[in-house]
Formats: C-alpha cells, sequence, structure tokens
C-alpha cells in the first residue's frame, strides 16, 4: 500500500488541540504535510490553530477545519469536551468516508477519537485510531491514580501509538506496556530561514509558554550572569521572550531589575514566531522537562545556535556538533559559563548558522510527511489483516 504521489490518496481526521503549543504546531504540520503531498484531511479542533488559519473560508481541495464547541449539559450545568468531540466526529463519520483518526494527545482527543471511532462502526468495522502522545500524558497523566488506568486503556485500544521521541517512547513502554512508534516533530524550513546578517547588540531568543517547568525566570537570572562576564561582543546582548503562561508576572519583575532593565523583551503570544527568531542570534532553553524541543528545532532552522538542558527528548533532537551546548538541568554555574561562551565573537557565525540549519534540514516537514503517511500504511494494513482473522 502506497500514499505517495502515484499512490492512493488517504482521507485522515487528526483530532488536536488549538493553542500555541508545541503538539498543536506538530499536528497542524502533519496536516499541511499530507494535504501538501496531495492526501485529504479534516482537523477537528475547538478553535482553528494559528498554523490553519491562513486557509481560504472552508478550507481548500485538501483540507478543512471543523470547529466543535463544548458542549453544555443541562443537569449538570457543566462542558463536556470530550462529549461534543466525540460526537461531533461520529456525527461527520459517514459523509466523510475517513480512512482513519489520528489524535494528539490522549486527553481529550485520544479519548474522544477512540469514542467516536468504536461507536460508529461501519460495514468494515471500526475505523482504526492512531494516538499520538506528546509529553505531560505520559509523564503525568498515566501516573496519575485516577487517570492512569484511562491512558492504559487508550493505548491498547489504539491501533498504533507515537510519541516524538526515544525518550518519551521508553517512558510511555514504562507507563503504559506499550512502546510507541517514534514520529519526530518537524518544522517547516521555508518558513524558518536565517534573517540577513545585521549589526547591533546580540540577541538570545526564548519561544514557550511560561510554565514552571519551562523555568523562564531561571533563564532570565542566568541570561543576565552571563551577560555580566560574556566577551565585549556580548555585554550589550538582549534576551527576546516569545510566550505567556502563569510566570509572566514574575518574568516582568525580573525584567524591571536593576540586572536585567533594558536588556529584556516581552513580546508576548504570536501567531508566528519565524520573525521574531529571524531577529535572533542565539536560542536558549532552561527546561527541566522537554519531549522533544519544537522551539529548539525551530531555533536551529533559523540559523541560530542552541544552548539548552539535556532532558528528555533535546539530546536526540540536537546531536552532537558545534551548533548547540548541552548543560544538565541542575547545573547553573554550567549554564551560565555555556551561554557566556556562545556569547562572543562566533555568535554570528555564517559557518556555525549553516550548520544549525543543516541539522534541521533531518526535521523539515516532508520528511516528517513520508514517515507519516508510510505509519499509515503499516496501520491500515494491520486493521484489514485483523478483519480477515
Amino acid at each position: 500500500m502506497s500514499f505517495d504521489a502515484g499512490g492512493e490518496r488517504l482521507r485522515v481526521g487528526i483530532l488536536g488541540p488549538s493553542g500555541y503549543g508545541g503538539s498543536t504546531t506538530s499536528a497542524c504540520e502533519l496536516a499541511l504535510g499530507l494535504a501538501q503531498a496531495g492526501q485529504r484531511v479534516h482537523y477537528f479542533s475547538q478553535e482553528t490553530p494559528p498554523l490553519l488559519r491562513c486557509l481560504p473560508a472552508g478550507g481548500d481541495a485538501r483540507i478543512n477545519v471543523h470547529l466543535v464547541s463544548s458542549a453544555t449539559v443541562p443537569p449538570l450545568g457543566t462542558t463536556e469536551p470530550v462529549a461534543a468531540l466525540a460526537g461531533a466526529v461520529q456525527r461527520l463519520l459517514p459523509g466523510l468516508r475517513l480512512d482513519l483518526l489520528h489524535a494528539h494527545y490522549a486527553l481529550p482527543w485520544g479519548l474522544a477519537a477512540t469514542l467516536a471511532a468504536k461507536s460508529s462502526p461501519g460495514s468494515q468495522g471500526s475505523i482504526p485510531v492512531i494516538l499520538s502522545l506528546h509529553g505531560t500524558d505520559v509523564t503525568q497523566l498515566a501516573q496519575d491514580d485516577d487517570y492512569g488506568p484511562l491512558l492504559g486503556w487508550l493505548a491498547r485500544e489504539s491501533l498504533a501509538l507515537t510519541a516524538p521521541s526515544e525518550s518519551l517512547a521508553r517512558d510511555a513502554a514504562r507507563a503504559l506496556g506499550r512502546r510507541p512508534h517514534v514520529l519526530p516533530g518537524c518544522v517547516d524550513m521555508l518558513r524558518f530561514r536565517p534573517g540577513p546578517p545585521r549589526d547591533g547588540p546580540l540577541r538570545v531568543a526564548h519561544v514557550g509558554s511560561m510554565q514552571p517547568w519551562r523555568r523562564v525566570p531561571w533563564l532570565m537570572e542566568a541570561f543576565g550572569e552571563a551577560v555580566r562576564g560574556a566577551p565585549e561582543a556580548g555585554r550589550g546582548a538582549r534576551l527576546v521572550l516569545v510566550g505567556d503562561g502563569p510566570e509572566r508576572e514574575r518574568c516582568q519583575e525580573l525584567a524591571h531589575s536593576p540586572e536585567l532593565r533594558g536588556r529584556v523583551l516581552l513580546v508576548g503570544t504570536t501567531d508566528d514566531p519565524a520573525p521574531w527568531l529571524r531577529s535572533c542570534d542565539l536560542y536558549a532553553s532552561a527546561a527541566r522537562e522537554e519531549a522533544f524541543g519544537l522551539a529548539l528545532l525551530e531555533g536551529l532552522a533559523s540559523g541560530l545556535q542552541v544552548v539548552a538542558t539535556r532532558v528528555g527528548g533535546v539530546p536526540e533532537l540536537l546531536g552532537d556538533g558545534p551548533w548547540a551546548t548541552l548543560v544538565d538541568a541542575g547545573d547553573r554555574p554550567a549554564f551560565v559559563r555555556a551561554l557566556r561562551e556562545r556569547l562572543g565573537p562566533e555568535a554570528r557565525s555564517p559557518d556555525l548558522r549553516a550548520a544549525a540549519r543543516a541539522r534541521a534540514r533531518g526535521y523539515d516537514r516532508g520528511r516528517a510527511t513520508r514517515r507519516a503517511l508510510a505509519l499509515y500504511a503499516h496501520t491500515l494494513e494491520q486493521a484489514r489483516a485483523a478483519r480477515t482473522t
């Protein structure tokens, strides 16, 4: 079975979030890649994700967005997103004639997809479900006494599981008793590209929600220490923070502290971080956990050298090369030294910029789409074999 340019055409239903996180971007990049490869894609979510807002009203010839609102249950007076999603997908399945459902995140998307598939069997049996795990569904929900058994059931009921890194796949195997296929995140190499050469102060980027596990205040303090002892080229460096979240107030306080006043730009959320990355020279991440690190990948594609913590799937993504420095998450002096060294004369090296982009090219959207199509073909063959036994 082949779904390449000369093969069969596939009808895929993707269920996924609509915010600004890496899981949303991964789901949307896959949807766009599938559509570009000639497949028919239906994306189910509660809002239109930023990456899909550029589509014409009602979609185009290969991709449609279906908006699902959370249903309010009158006797309870509460919203039920899982029921609303499952019901909407179930209602649309006969007309869309989908070949499979691909859910991103176990809850609510994986549960909704499984319920919809099981309650809508056709003459050929239930529609196959692929579940992509993205991080906290494994590291947090699967460890919970109440949610853990439910995630185990979803893992068993899905025809295939995926994870964005070997690291998360190992965690999932331990937590759920089943090892996922590794399907890494991807990047649009045309949208994320280096900016033109520029003068002025060096700029260090960080993109992501200001959640406690990202340790953005920790990063800001480390940046301040690094700048104080940096080579002359880095003494006027600026830190560009793209994103928002529960730690924004603390970040604002730090940005106005004597050590960082005038050195930090708080951008907030944006539909497209690419222009901000093009305006920077380095990328820094101090996260204490990271299933994959999509924003780091987008930094590499933009030609940025990276300083990051050695957690989760980050070492797999960055590899071993001159474009990145990895340090232990608990070693702040090492992080400061690494960032200080990068804030030197080589921060704008054309060779290092090219090397970073070459590393990112291994994760371009076209390659990721081909891997997904190969997984889809294998999954559908499994489903057909199961129906004949």
